[in-house]
């Protein structure tokens, strides 16, 4: 009972902090002159869940790695969960808002909408920040975090994050996470400027940065990046998908 709030707190803590997530495309869609209380409604029901985590959970810590696999599992799985509201007070059913969701947060780049130029500027935005998000893997954000709460060895933290982890120990390992947090958002950065400069308006810039460098393939019009007829935007694209 006590690892299940252990995991139950930590849950807490990732909702919250992704919660805050959903106020940047409602700030968007509030100044664009969109419908943005979609996202304030997703804000508040996270925000909400995440508290109520955190007082339902306790603060102690983990070993062994079953426990670790059971929190990695269950923020992925809660994350996408919640991360559906917006898409689902946007008129999609919840199906169609998780699906959306998780192929957005796994990076895998399918979607449900016909028609994405139909959408407001801050779906479009949420759709970019969950590749931005997920394609770095939202575990290794918390690593900064679980340390200071004394909950976590960070080493088992990444072995159950990545496929491709050894056995052995990782030295260091809260440094090179930070390092590869700064490269990471970084190229995302780098991409936003290069496109920009070749062409790109400022917000598709955005959006197509985060998901040229997590690959995840979002785009803001139905025929990609070929919408805008511009062959300098090509270099930029194979450049960081070469990264």
């Amino acid at each position: 009972m006590e690892r299940l709030r252990s995991i139950v707190f930590i849950v807490g803590i990732f909702l919250l902090l992704f919660s805050l997530a959903m106020l940047i495309p409602a700030v968007t869609n509030k100044y664009l002159s969109y419908e943005w209380k979609n996202f304030l409604a997703g804000f508040i029901i996270t925000c909400t869940s995440g508290v109520t985590f955190i007082l339902l959970g306790k603060l102690s810590r983990l070993h062994g790695m079953p426990a670790i696999f059971a929190i990695t599992s269950c923020t992925w799985i809660a994350l996408s969960l919640f991360a559906a509201i917006p898409f689902y007070f946007d008129n999609l059913s919840y199906v169609d808002a998780l699906f959306e969701t998780i192929s957005g947060i796994t990076t895998t780049g399918a979607t449900i909408f016909n028609d994405i130029e139909k959408q407001s500027p801050g779906i479009l935005l949420w759709r970019a920040m969950l590749h931005g998000i997920g394609g770095f893997g939202v575990i290794t954000l918390g690593i900064a975090v679980f340390p200071i709460l004394k909950i976590l060895s960070l080493n088992n933290l990444l072995y159950s994050e990545y496929s491709d982890a050894t056995k052995r120990k990782l030295p260091n390992t809260r440094s090179v996470v930070i390092h590869v947090t700064a490269i990471y958002y970084g190229l995302i950065l780098l991409c936003i400027f290069s496109y920009y400069l070749a062409g790109m308006p400022l917000f598709d810039a955005i959006c197509h940065g985060m998901s040229a460098v997590s690959t995840g393939g979002f785009a803001n019009h139905n025929d990609s990046i070929g919408h805008y007829n511009n062959p300098m935007l090509e270099p930029v694209k194979d450049l960081e998908n070469m990264r």
